[in-house]
This record gives C-alpha cells, sequence and structure tokens, in this order.
C-alpha cells in the first residue's frame, strides 16, 4: 500500500548514504502545503479502502483509479510525488517531520470531529 510505501521511504531514506537519483531536484518542487495535503488525502484513501476491505468489499480494482483521481486532483502524478517525496527526505528531513506532524494533527482533528459527531447522533 502507498501508506506503508511512504513510512518506509521515510525510514530507508533517512538511513541512506551517499548520492543517488533521487537526489535530483524534481522538475516540479512541490510546496510543503501541497505535500502535506497528497500525503493527507493519502491516508484518507487508504483508510477508505481499508474499511471497505474489512466489511469484505474487495477494492483491488478500484484502487489504482482512487490514486489516480487523488493525483490528479492535486495537479500532479504518482510519479512526481514519489520524486518529491525521495527529494525531500534527503535534502530537507526537518520539513518532512513537520509535514508528517502536521498531516498527523490533521488526522486526529478529523477522528476527533467524527467521534463528537457520533455521539451527539446517538442522543438523537
Amino acid at each position: 500500500s502507498i501508506t506503508l510505501f511512504l513510512i518506509l521511504s521515510v525510514i530507508c531514506l533517512s538511513a541512506c548514504k551517499g548520492t543517488t537519483k533521487h537526489d535530483a531536484k524534481p522538475v516540479v518542487v512541490l510546496t510543503e502545503n501541497q505535500m502535506t495535503a497528497i500525503i493527507l488525502d493519502i491516508h484518507l484513501v487508504e483508510g477508505a479502502l481499508n474499511f471497505k476491505r474489512n466489511i469484505g468489499q474487495s477494492m483491488e480494482d478500484q484502487k489504482h483509479q482512487y490514486f489516480d483521481q487523488l493525483f490528479r486532483e492535486h495537479g500532479t502524478t504518482q510519479r512526481l510525488f514519489r520524486s518529491n517525496l525521495y527529494y525531500y527526505n534527503r535534502t530537507n528531513p526537518e520539513l518532512m517531520e513537520r509535514i508528517y506532524d502536521s498531516v498527523t494533527r490533521k488526522l486526529e482533528a478529523m477522528q476527533k470531529e467524527l467521534q463528537i459527531e457520533n455521539l451527539e447522533s446517538a442522543r438523537e
């Protein structure tokens, strides 16, 4: 899954030494806000796919369509996103940490909002 790929790439690339083809600056460098929004949406899509899988619906056929749509909505491609992910991990790990902290805070806020909505619905 893409989420696992992202986590593993952060760990692996942080530990890697030397120069790789991923050290090159991407043709288009995505901003911190763009990276945050894309990673947030990746987590949301992965969560939705996992939920569907857990209730017995196979989404493997549509998985690529979901991610293609996600990247289209952000005006980028999976390849460009990956090159930015590698680039930022190698050249600015502090920024990547800030991006992931922001994504985590946003996901926690969404979760809290859903819990509040569920409590309010249960009271009705």
